[in-house]
C-alpha cells in the first residue's frame, strides 16, 4: 500500500510539473483561463512522460551496449524496466518484480587481458552518446 501510494504520488508530481512547464512555455499568464485548456492534454502528457522515460532508459543502456561491443565486451544481459534479455539462453523475460531503483541495466563481460589494458572507458561513457 505504501509503495503504490508513493509511486502514484511520484507520477502525479511529475505530471503536475510537466503541466506547469507546458503552461510556462506557452507564455501562460492568465490563470483564469486555466479551465479553458484542452482536457485531453493531461492524458497526452502522462503518455508522453511514460514513453519518454522508457525511450531514454533504452537509449542509455543501448549506448553501453554499442560502445561495449566496439570495445570487445561480451553481452551478459540487457534490461529495461521489467523486460530482461539474457544472452545465456537467448530469451526475453518479463519479470514480475523488479527493483524500483533499477530502471535499466546492460551487463557485459570484459574481454580477456590485463585489467590495466581493458578498454573500459568507452563502455562506461557510451551511455552519454544520446545527449549530444
Amino acid at each position: 500500500m505504501k509503495k503504490s501510494f508513493l509511486r502514484i504520488a511520484g507520477h502525479t508530481t511529475i505530471a503536475v510539473i510537466m503541466l506547469y512547464g507546458y503552461l510556462i512555455t506557452k507564455a501562460f499568464s492568465n490563470w483564469g483561463q486555466l479551465l479553458s485548456f484542452d482536457p485531453i492534454l493531461i492524458p497526452m502528457l502522462l503518455v508522453g512522460l511514460f514513453l519518454s522515460i522508457h525511450v531514454h532508459i533504452f537509449l542509455h543502456e543501448a549506448g553501453h551496449f554499442i560502445f561495449g561491443k566496439l570495445s570487445g565486451y561480451r553481452l551478459v544481459s540487457f534490461q529495461v524496466r521489467r523486460f530482461k534479455y539474457s544472452q545465456a539462453d537467448h530469451s526475453l523475460h518479463h519479470m514480475q518484480t523488479a527493483s524500483p531503483l533499477l530502471a535499466g541495466q546492460c551487463l557485459m563481460a570484459p574481454p580477456k587481458g590485463d585489467y590495466a589494458e581493458l578498454p573500459y572507458r568507452s563502455y562506461l561513457l557510451g551511455a552519454s552518446w544520446q545527449m549530444h
